[in-house]
């Protein structure tokens, strides 16, 4: 009970006066408690150490085990403790004949230690095999046996004691069981097999015997255990041996010639040596005799007695009969088929093929004019039938020198219509009319007022040539701004936050930008070339450049805000030269670039 007596109490009694404790748990005879500030006690019987302070003395009142104030669980068995501290290691102390403590020893321990393995051998035989596996009897058996050191140390040299046969019920007892057959092993490393005993046994007589093996009979070796030392009964049967004889071609019987003694019938062996060619499955004594110039079934003569077969040959109108002869080895057919000929309908196989009519077909005709056509009959039962020509359906009038609608006339319908021809002041107009089956264009172009494009400044393709005004190259070259770069905007902002941008505008045109232009700045949702006025959003108020040479690029920081009314999302930040169209361009598709990676804005 922990009160200083050995008193038994009915009802509850306070151990001591401290108001500490916080687990408690009960062993056989004894207590484990813990307090709060993680101290571990023990009282009551210690007989074999379980108390945990270093003595088998048995203990009235709680008494502290060790100084340590890292204990957070605790649990007792029978006569032995587990504890566990706050680093997360495992201890055990008491009673440990059944290992129970964890240390790979069955010591008793009267103090806490740590649950782990200390280096230590064992050895074990794993295994003895034999070949034969079912010797005969006076046959010579090799027998290997195997030992490993399933422990964590390496043990010394030893001896293996192998002993074939011992009677029912006992096991190898040295040196008064005296052993057949015994080997040294030098040394064996932690974890490592060894098949070097290997030794040659003699059973005289059939019948079934207990082979035993022993390991360290001497006790050289420190191991963690010794009753695993010995191995055994493994049961080897000795049998009376029979002869069997090959059987190659699987034909159920032997080649005199291949005679093997075994205890078991082999695979492949059989009781029987009656075939006089183990190498054809098609020979032997009870055979049928068959045409292939073969002594068959084992009576000194090849193909006799086979009879020749009917035969027939050919199909259709070609069959014919004959007869199969043995001749050498072969059956030899007399029969020759008919001659085929092309085939008709007439509900016969003409051509030898197997297929009566070969589903004959021929082409025919019908309708007249455009409205002709043509189709096939097929042949059934000897018999011409099933048309399947069909008169085409007249259709609409068309310009090809045919009488399309069937009545007999051509192109009589045919709807000339309006055409244009010619670019600027070349442009003409005509009809498209049809004139002997093909369509002609009356169209013609005009003459242009210019050379070349010289005036500028009328909006009129003056020479043809597809372009006018400032888009015509003889005319006065023009600028061609364009944005070539933007800088990354930041990963994300918050409405109404500012950004800096960095954008660089350069004039690829071959004409100066002479005046003032806007650039502006936006956030859109795309990475188009233009200005979307729906969706993209406006930064800032428009930049203003006053001009750009050939070739030449400006490049621009601007800080922006972000509208506070911006929806939230991801955008990317665009920006636009010649915002307003100040300028006259060679090309108004590129003055807008975004970048490449979106900004996220936030709340």
């Amino acid at each position: 009970m922990g009160d200083g007596t050995t008193t038994n109490s009915t009802s509850p009694k306070q151990i001591g006066s401290d108001s500490k404790w916080v687990s408690i748990t009960a062993g056989y005879y004894y207590t484990l408690a813990l307090k709060s500030d993680e101290t571990l006690w023990a009282w009551g019987y210690n007989g074999y150490g379980q108390l945990g302070d270093g003595t088998t003395t048995n203990s009235t009142s709680p008494k502290q085990i060790g100084s340590d104030k890292n204990w957070v669980s605790i649990t007792a068995g029978d006569y032995h403790s587990l504890a566990l501290k706050s680093d997360e290691t495992l201890w055990a102390w008491g009673y440990n004949d059944n290992g129970q403590l964890g240390i790979c020893t069955t010591n008793n321990k009267t103090s806490p230690v740590q649950i782990q393995c200390e280096p230590v051998a064992d050895l074990i035989i794993q295994s003895i095999s034999t070949n034969p596996v079912n010797p005969g009897a006076g046959q010579n058996v090799t027998v290997t046996v195997t030992v490993k050191n399933q422990g964590t140390l390496a043990a010394g040299q030893f001896i293996i004691d192998f002993y074939k046969d011992l009677p029912t019920g006992a096991t190898p007892n040295p040196p008064g069981d005296s052993e057949d057959f015994w080997c040294t092993v030098a040394s064996l490393s932690a974890g490592a097999t060894d098949s070097s005993c290997i030794k040659s046994v003699t059973y005289s007589n059939a019948g079934t015997y207990n082979m035993w093996a022993y390991v360290d009979s001497a006790k050289n070796v420190s191991e963690s255990y010794k009753i695993n030392n010995v191995y055994g009964p493994q049961a080897i049967t000795v049998c009376d041996l029979n002869t069997y004889y090959y059987d190659a071609d699987l034909d159920g019987y032997g080649d005199p010639n291949s005679a093997k003694q075994a205890c078991y019938q082999p695979v492949g062996y059989i009781t029987n040596s009656l075939d006089c060619d183990d190498t054809d499955s098609t020979i032997n004594p009870y055979a049928v005799e068959i045409c292939d110039n073969k002594d068959n079934d084992c009576n000194g003569q090849t193909d006799d007695g086979i009879a020749s077969i009917p035969s027939t040959c050919g199909v259709g109108e070609c069959t014919r009969t004959g007869n199969n002869t043995c001749t050498n080895g072969g059956w030899v057919n007399s029969c020759t088929p008919g001659e085929a000929i092309a085939e008709t309908c007439d509900n016969k196989d003409n051509n030898c093929d197997g297929t009566i009519d070969d589903n004959l077909t021929r082409p025919t005709t019908c309708g007249a004019g455009a409205c002709s056509s043509t189709g096939t009959e097929t042949c059934s039962a000897g018999l011409w039938g099933n048309n399947t020509c069909t008169e085409k359906p007249p259709v609409a009038e068309t310009c090809n020198n045919m009488d399309d609608d069937c009545d007999g006339q051509v192109d009589e319908d045919y709807i000339s219509t309006p055409t244009s021809c010619g670019q600027g002041v070349c442009a003409a107009t005509g009809q498209l009319i049809c004139k002997n089956g093909q369509e002609v264009n009356t169209c013609i172009i005009g003459q242009p007022t210019e050379n070349s494009e010289t005036t500028c400044n009328d909006s009129i393709d003056n020479d043809c040539d597809g372009f006018s005004d400032g888009n015509d190259s003889n005319c006065t070259p023009l600028s061609d701004l364009a944005v070539t770069s933007v800088s990354k905007p930041p990963a994300r902002r918050k409405l109404g936050s500012s950004f800096n941008v960095t954008a660089k505008i350069k004039n690829k045109g071959v004409g100066t930008a002479d005046k003032e232009f806007t650039v502006g700045y936006y956030l859109s949702k795309n990475r188009d070339r233009f200005i979307n006025k729906e969706s993209d959003i406006l930064l800032t108020d428009d930049i203003i450049l006053s001009s750009l040479l050939v070739g030449v690029s400006s490049k621009q920081t601007i800080q922006v805000n972000i509208p506070i009314d911006t929806p939230k999302g991801k955008y990317y930040v665009k920006v636009c030269a010649d915002n307003r169209n100040d300028i006259a361009e060679t090309n108004e598709d590129n003055n807008c670039r975004a970048s490449k990676r979106k900004i996220r804005v936030l709340d």
